[in-house]
């Protein structure tokens, strides 16, 4: 019997009228599990200027937190997909030379970024670094909510991390929550520090993601840290069977 890495408690609530479900889960022991990890980097022309700036910082600060046994993939794209190395040290040098250029297809790269993560004994991660103002491809943002979904349904989950003021919140916000991920932003400067906190389960996760199901709700979450833990609310209607 294998021992168990997650702990659940369950308990009800009431707010604003809705009869809700609370659901915890904290991890507390596993063996750290090894990562794949895809970055998607936007440097599309809207990226220009501070903002690509952010994001290749951002993404060399999540490349150093890597632990050295994961799996890396880098992917950047504008109207076109570019694959950019499997290793720290061809990610580094690739991102040197990132300059922004032309339209924007989010989807496109996404999805390489998503293809690429193809070992489901491995905990899998996309993480997409973008202002979000997609405009080639695939644009609806309901649809690559749904994508994002679908992915994390298959075991790869997304987190997107936003930068600009102008940037898609809605868009980005949607498919980390659909795809199992956390969505962030921060001001200027401030990013780097979010990421220590949130994405701290990517020096090595305990378990492959958990799929929580009430009724006709899915949700889907991203692999735990060791002792990291995390509260869903989920609607209650009617007779619903766990």
């Amino acid at each position: 019997m294998e021992p168990k890495t997650l702990e659940l408690k369950l308990s009800r609530a009431q707010v604003a009228g809705h009869d809700l479900l609370r659901v915890e889960l904290q991890a507390v022991r596993g063996a750290p599990l090894s990562p794949e990890v895809a970055l998607v980097l936007d440097r599309s022309g809207s990226m220009a200027g501070r903002k690509l700036a952010e994001a290749k910082a951002t993404a060399r600060f999540l490349l150093s937190a890597l632990p050295e046994t994961g799996r890396l993939a880098l992917v950047a794209y504008d109207h076109e997909v570019e694959v950019g190395g499997f290793s720290r040290e061809e990610a580094l040098g690739f991102l040197e030379g990132l300059e922004a250029r032309g339209n924007t297809a989010l989807h496109a790269g996404w999805k390489m970024g998503a293809e690429l993560l193809r070992n489901p004994s491995r905990p899998r991660f996309l993480l997409l670094l973008t202002d979000g103002l997609a405009n080639v491809g695939l644009t609806d943002p309901e649809a690559l909510v749904q994508e994002a979904a679908q992915a994390a349904e298959a075991g790869v989950y997304t987190f997107t991390l936003g930068f600009g003021e102008g940037y898609d919140r809605e868009l980005l916000a949607g498919m980390a929550l659909a795809g199992g991920g956390t969505h962030l932003y921060a001001a200027q400067g401030e990013l780097q520090e979010a990421l220590e906190g949130e994405l701290a389960f990517l020096r090595g996760p305990v378990n492959l993601g958990v799929r929580l199901a009430l009724g006709k709700q899915v949700r889907h979450l991203a692999p735990f840290a060791p002792g990291e833990r995390q509260a869903v609310l989920l609607r209650v209607e009617g007779e619903v069977p766990l």
